[in-house]
């Protein structure tokens, strides 16, 4: 995985833990060693078993520069972090 898509994560997981409610978390993440693509699970922990309940998922699209990859990834994530918002 390349630096920005490391970075892209890590970023992910600090946004996304700034959003969840008290009985949720992030488990389970999971990326592509070769290829430009995660995945940011979100657990309803509030009974055991804790239940997957969304996800946040990204990877490059074909032909996207460096640029054009930061700036959809930046709507994404606000995206997904506003449908916490309630």
């Amino acid at each position: 995985m390349t630096t920005l898509f490391e970075n892209l994560l890590d970023n992910s997981i600090e946004l996304i833990r700034q959003h969840l409610p008290e009985d949720h978390e992030i488990d389970d993440v999971a990326w592509s060693e070769t290829e430009e693509i995660f995945q940011v699970p979100v657990f309803d922990i509030s009974q055991f078993p804790g239940q997957q309940v969304d996800r946040f998922r990204f990877y490059r699209l074909a032909g996207e520069t460096d640029e054009e990859v930061a700036e959809r990834w930046d709507q994404e994530i606000t995206q997904f972090n506003n449908s916490w918002a309630g």
